[in-house]
């Protein structure tokens, strides 16, 4: 068995902070109840451990949610100034702030509430601020004009991983644009509003297109530049990096633009943009249906526009190779699953710099200032009152907030009070793990890894475990839209935050997308309430008196205990809580059945002893059943088991019990029953033979092993047909009855035994026939075989009598 040292090390996690924006969904519930029990664990095996919890601002999903919840109160985003609406934005962060804070409190996890945090918070805001000033002292964080994506929906731009691609049909535009000759070439677009100012078209060199030097843009009547390159004219490549090359004099924003022939076209409405312009122009041209993948939003699904935009830019490119080292060849950071290191890899081979401003008025305000004079542009975290550049007082601060992933990339430093230079900060930091969805390991895990390489010359943790997102039973994404979202709270109200967690966590696979439904609630309710059921017998027992079934129970028990440990040191090392909870699952059924079995069989049981072992069995549960091991714990006060020390100190001796013969026996007396009827098999009776091999199980536990077969116990002779049966080997069923036509029916099932043997039986003599087998395998081997055909042919002669003797019956 594994064994784990009973140490005083220290452990952290910091819960990553769930946004602002509205109630909990089961993926929080699910990476809570990760989170928890792995620290319940630490605690069990002696660990200090750190465990925060704090909220995020969330800065354009809250301020998207901020802006329909106005609108259905009749209130227009547009009316308000900056500060009218995040007054309205801090009215939602309180109320839903409050009800988050209540959620994770039933979920039951056992964070330091008193080290709560907020991403808007003041020592928060400052590291955040602080971060940005730093940096762009370093020259880290620049300004300057790079394409970018936008998203019309909302009004700001977004990050590349904040973009993504789906199948649509759309049109595409065909125009003929002249050359000086009059030869028609045919130009096709997605928007020909976008044609309006070209300044070039780049074709390939071996193109016909190559020798012509301009074409005649019909749109807006001007002659465009024709570029010939070998290398550039492939579909990766967009327009910021073909004007490097050739001095192509770039426009900036079309929407920031007045000049004549633009303004007309302009609109909020891409489609009224469009069809203004096919209006006005005089250029022919051919509309076509196509499907292809068009990029929206991922947080809102509106279209993606790509644009040459003046934006703030961390950096992070020049750390990516550095990242990949610690990561792969220095291995200071280990991943759960370790595949995800693949996708790790290729994420930063094509690193660009992250564009952190975002045009919205809800978040951390860049702390930059503006001179009207001469545009320069002054940072400092505090308030600025004349530019440093040229002296005027004229400046304001610029509106744009920082993306909200770059606020939270501060996470698990700022907890520990940075900037400031803390004894915790110098104790605690890095913290032992970060545990959150494969989802974000981008957008936020490889992030915080660049900024605080870029701050503490450290990556911010030890290990990364990551889970799936939960899915409904089919498979799909949960949303209200397709009915399929099951609610937090009418979980915990059904069944309770230890049903809840446990359901969870019996589906959990690090990396791995998690198929849920109401069903697996349903297991973990029966299991848990049948666990509850044999702890209140216990606590119910009065019996003091020692026997020995009652100490060869508790032996078992014992034994069971250990089996647990082993299970959850092996477990918690790979945080494969599917495959740890179904042995556990297994075992805690094993353990309910025939303890329960050996109670309601009136054994006589030392009450202190079988305390003592349960008090053991639920120490370890607690990590998963922390609200059972609470409601439970007068069995454990009256015990001295109160410590994972005094756990492992008990030696547990060899009991006579064996579970799963046990089980194969039990299921095999139930085939026996339903065979002779349900009904009829009351008024039979089953004992064993204890004059052969294994007779001392069947000894001590016969009586239990029956009570949970419709048949009765023979505890003293009875009177009738005897049909004896050989079971397994060294076990034998007597089963009585004074009704002996009850044993008819078994004529069938012992017949179709016998075919199973004599198939058996096949297999085994043609591997003794052959020359192969018997001298490749081990001798061991071959010996068993030779055993187990023996046993067979004695089986299936004993079938035949008992066959025999049920025909004269």
């Amino acid at each position: 068995m594994g064994c784990i040292k009973i140490t005083k090390k220290s452990f952290s996690l910091l819960m990553p902070p769930p946004n602002v924006t509205g109630d909990l969904h089961l993926g929080h519930a699910l990476t809570f109840s990760i989170q928890d029990t792995i620290v319940r664990w630490k605690r069990l095996i002696g660990y200090q451990t750190d465990f925060y919890f704090g909220t995020d601002h969330a800065g354009i999903s809250t301020e998207g949610v901020v802006k329909r919840h106005l609108d259905q109160q009749g209130i227009s985003y547009n009316d308000l100034s900056r500060e009218q609406f995040v007054e309205q934005v801090w009215k939602w962060v309180y109320q839903y702030d409050k009800r988050i804070r209540s959620q994770v409190k039933r979920l039951n996890i056992s964070c330091d509430w008193e080290r709560y945090l907020f991403t808007m918070n003041e020592s928060y805001s400052n590291a955040v601020l602080t971060s940005f000033v730093e940096l762009y002292k370093k020259g880290l964080i620049t300004y300057g004009s790079y394409p970018v994506n936008v998203c019309t929906n909302c009004k700001t731009t977004i990050s590349d991983l904040e973009v993504i691609t789906e199948p649509k049909e759309i049109d595409i535009y065909i125009f003929q644009f002249l050359t000086r000759n009059n030869k028609k070439y045919s130009v096709v677009c997605r928007n020909p509003e976008d044609l309006i100012g070209i300044r070039a078209v780049l074709v390939k060199e071996e193109s016909e297109l190559s020798s012509v030097q301009e074409l005649y843009n019909p749109l807006d009547n001007t002659w465009v530049k024709v570029i010939a390159d070998k290398d550039l004219v492939h579909m990766e490549v967009g327009d910021f990096e073909m004007n490097s090359p050739f001095a192509i004099p770039l426009l900036p924003n079309k929407r920031k633009l007045h000049f004549r022939r633009w303004s007309k076209y302009l609109s909020n409405d891409l489609s009224i943009e469009k069809k203004n312009c096919l209006t006005d122009s005089d250029a022919k041209f051919m509309k076509k249906r196509i499907k292809i993948g068009v990029d929206i939003c991922e947080r809102c699904s509106g279209p993606i526009e790509v644009t040459i935009s003046k934006q703030w830019f961390f950096r992070i490119k020049i750390f990516a190779q550095d990242l990949k080292r610690i990561i792969n060849e220095e291995e200071r950071v280990i991943f759960h699953p370790p595949s995800v290191l693949e996708d790790v890899n290729n994420y930063l081979d094509n690193l660009e710099d992250w564009c952190i401003s975002r045009q919205i008025k809800w978040g951390h305000r860049l702390p930059v200032w503006r001179c009207h004079k001469c545009q320069g542009d002054t940072v400092d975290i505090g308030i600025v009152e004349f530019c440093e550049k040229c002296g005027s007082k004229d400046i304001a601060q610029v509106p744009d907030v920082l993306d909200t992933w770059f606020s939270s990339a501060h996470w698990l430093f700022a907890n520990f009070g940075w900037p400031k230079k803390t004894k915790e900060l110098e104790t605690k930091f890095p913290v032992s793990m970060l545990e959150t969805g494969r989802d974000i390991v981008f957008f936020w895990v490889i992030r915080m890894m660049l900024v605080s390489l870029a701050h503490m010359e450290e990556i911010p943790m030890r290990e990364v475990l990551l889970h799936g997102m939960v899915l409904d039973a089919k498979g799909q994404k949960m949303s209200k839209s397709k009915g399929n979202v099951i609610s937090i709270d009418e979980l915990l109200g059904k069944y309770g935050p230890d049903i809840v967690r446990y359901g969870l966590l019996s589906r959990s696979v690090p990396g791995k997308d998690i198929r849920l439904d109401e069903a697996v609630f349903q297991n973990v309710y029966s299991l848990v309430e049948r666990l509850q059921h044999m702890l209140n017998e216990i606590l119910n027992l009065s019996s003091c008196n020692d026997s020995i079934i009652g100490h060869d129970l508790v032996d078992w028990l014992w034994g069971k205990v250990h089996e647990l440990y082993h299970w959850m040191v092996s477990g918690m090392e790979n945080y494969n809580f599917q495959s740890l909870l179904q042995e556990v699952t297994q075992l805690l059924h094993q353990v309910i059945k025939w303890t329960r079995a050996c109670i309601d069989s009136n054994y006589s049981i030392n009450q202190s002893e079988l305390r003592c072992a349960i008090s053991a069995l639920l120490m370890l549960l607690e990590p998963f059943l922390p609200e059972l091991y609470k409601k439970n714990i007068k069995i454990i006060q009256e015990t001295e088991i109160i410590t994972l020390e005094s756990i492992l100190e008990v030696t547990p001796k060899v009991s006579h019990f064996q579970s799963d013969t046990a089980e194969r026996i039990e299921k095999l007396l139930n085939q026996l029953a339903k065979e002779i009827g349900q009904g009829k098999s009351r008024g039979v009776y089953c004992s064993f033979n204890l004059n052969i091999e294994k007779n001392r199980m069947f000894e001590l536990y016969g009586k239990a092993i029956v009570c949970n077969t419709p048949f009765q116990f023979a505890s003293h002779n009875v009177n009738g047909t005897v049909l004896r049966y050989e079971a397994e080997p060294g076990i034998e069923i007597l089963l009585i009855t004074e009704q002996s036509e009850y044993f008819t029916p078994l004529d069938k099932f012992f017949r179709s035994e016998i075919r199973n043997l004599n198939r058996e039986l096949k297999g085994i003599n043609d591997r003794l026939k052959s020359k192969k087998f018997l001298l490749n395998a081990p001798l061991e081997t071959v010996e068993n075989q030779k055993n187990r055909s023996k046993w067979i042919i004695k089986r299936i002669n004993s079938l035949s009598n008992v066959i025999q003797t049920l025909a004269v019956m």
